[in-house]
């Protein structure tokens, strides 16, 4: 008799990991593209630009305006790189999983074959006994 293959388990669907759940906020600030990277570049321009109408009347501000300027795009830097290494991990956990599958798949594989082996082995004593002839030995 031939076992079933394994059935492979459903996935749990996928939780966005960037989007907080609601009230457990907890001052996290999302990295993604629609959530403040638009605010952050519009922002960005118009402090550089205040810091040029500024930079006559009061250098002290225009050098603060810059280096915030300079923190912000920074930071827009960093949640890039975070943004494109979370798409590579993603990418490895869906490969892994995938890989997971196959070595379960072997796995059954295997034994059906080991199962059919055996079941090849015994046959073939039987028929080795059944052709062997046989001498009735009187008590």
């Amino acid at each position: 008799m031939r076992l079933p293959k394994p059935k492979p388990k459903p996935k749990p669907p996928k939780e966005p990991l960037d989007e907080p759940k609601e009230g457990s906020d907890g001052g996290y600030e999302s990295c993604e593209p629609g959530s403040s990277s638009s605010l952050d570049s519009a922002l960005l321009v118009h402090a550089q630009e205040a810091a040029e109408r500024v930079q006559e009347d009061d250098p002290n501000m225009a050098l603060l305006l810059l280096a915030l300027c300079d923190r912000l795009s920074r930071k827009d830097a960093l949640c890039q790189r975070l943004r494109d290494k979370l798409r590579g991990v993603r990418q490895e956990l869906d490969d892994a999983q995938v890989g997971n599958t196959k070595h379960k798949n072997l796995q059954g594989q295997a034994h059906r074959y080991w199962l059919q082996i055996r079941r090849l082995k015994t046959d073939l004593i039987h028929a080795r006994y059944l052709r062997t002839p046989r001498r009735w030995f009187p008590p």
